[in-house]
């Protein structure tokens, strides 16, 4: 007899949009190469299914929240990762470094830079996020964020089109621009 728990599982891992939700958490939070995003989906895959007991019922019920805390996972398993790599790479000595050391004041600009992007891709609309994600992160035409999405091509460049406005609007406000 099969474990209906894993019935379940299964069918939520097999879904192709909880699987694009999944790729495009593990691009948002830097993962660029395709084996790096493969293994960030098996490694969010795993802590889901670790705590999927506690969490079925809540998942079950409201599969947006499902695929929204399976971006969060993704996102924060892909900086996970960049974070060790970091660290374990070893840093070559001073005399050997070709290039100079990056301003200090640059990289903490561009630290929190990221951080209200990513503030700001969160208070995104559900829809807006889903085709900006798919588009920007993941490379994806209209045609095929279309498909994935079952929205029409229009449609998409359209949410495109106000998930970019918005973004900047956003941006421009946390970042103490003007509107």
């Amino acid at each position: 007899m099969v474990d209906p728990a894993l019935d379940s599982r299964v069918a939520c891992a097999g879904d192709q949009e909880n699987q694009v939700t999944v790729e495009a958490g593990a691009r948002a939070g830097g993962a660029r190469r395709r084996e790096d995003v493969e293994d960030v989906v098996q490694e969010t895959w795993a802590d889901v299914f670790a705590t999927w007991e506690e969490n079925e019922p809540i998942w079950l019920d409201d599969p947006m929240q499902f695929r929204r805390r399976l971006f969060t996972i993704a996102r924060n398993t892909s900086i996970d990762r960049l974070r060790r790599r970091y660290r374990r790479r070893e840093q070559p000595e001073a005399e050997e470094r070709e290039t100079a050391e990056p301003d200090p004041s640059f990289l903490a600009m561009l630290k929190q830079f990221r951080r209200q992007y990513l503030v700001c891709l969160d208070d995104l609309g559900s829809e807006e996020r889903d085709v900006w994600i798919a588009w920007f992160h993941c490379g994806y035409d209209h045609g095929e964020i279309s498909i994935r999405l079952k929205i029409s091509v229009e449609n998409s460049r359209k949410r495109k089109s106000r998930a970019e406005c918005n973004l900047i609007q956003c941006m421009m406000h946390k970042l103490g621009g003007s509107r």
